[in-house]
């Protein structure tokens, strides 16, 4: 199996780490560059409202797998308009149903969010805290707390 670059400390290179944040950052310019915002509003909402439940009747296994990876998406890229998807799932799926589905894609889109920033972060947060950490750990060994 082929293993990943790594440089002479046992790390990856910080281009292949930071590389899922410019991917988030090149996703967010895509979605504003190509107008797709304009799709998360009230008026965009409105206006295809009929076009929706039609298709959620037709479709409404995939219309929830869809909503919630979109909800997710939204979520992840701090995109304004979650408050219209929330808005949408609930007249689409009902109030229950839509809550079920929103609270999950949020965490879900929220947790990718996390996961990407801690794997694209956790060396320069290293470097930054280590100094303070070995010190505060150094402050209570010589009171005779253990850390």
């Amino acid at each position: 199996m082929n293993q990943p670059p790594k440089a002479a400390n046992g790390k990856k290179p910080t281009v292949l780490r930071l590389l899922p944040l410019l991917l988030v950052a090149a996703a967010i310019a895509a979605v504003f560059y190509f107008d797709v915002d304009k799709y998360l509003s009230f008026d965009a909402l409105k206006s295809h409202r009929k076009a929706a439940l039609d298709w959620y009747a037709h479709n409404p296994a995939l219309a929830v797998i869809g909503y919630m990876a979109a909800y997710a998406l939204v979520v992840a890229l701090s995109l304004p308009g979650a408050v219209w998807m929330t808005l949408a799932g609930g007249f689409l799926f009902g109030t229950v149903a839509a809550t079920l589905y929103v609270v999950t894609a949020a965490t879900v889109g929220a947790l990718g969010i996390f996961l990407i920033a801690r794997y694209a972060l956790a060396d320069s947060y290293d470097r930054a805290t280590r100094a303070q950490a070995e010190a505060e750990v150094a402050g209570l060994q010589a009171t005779g707390e253990t850390p």
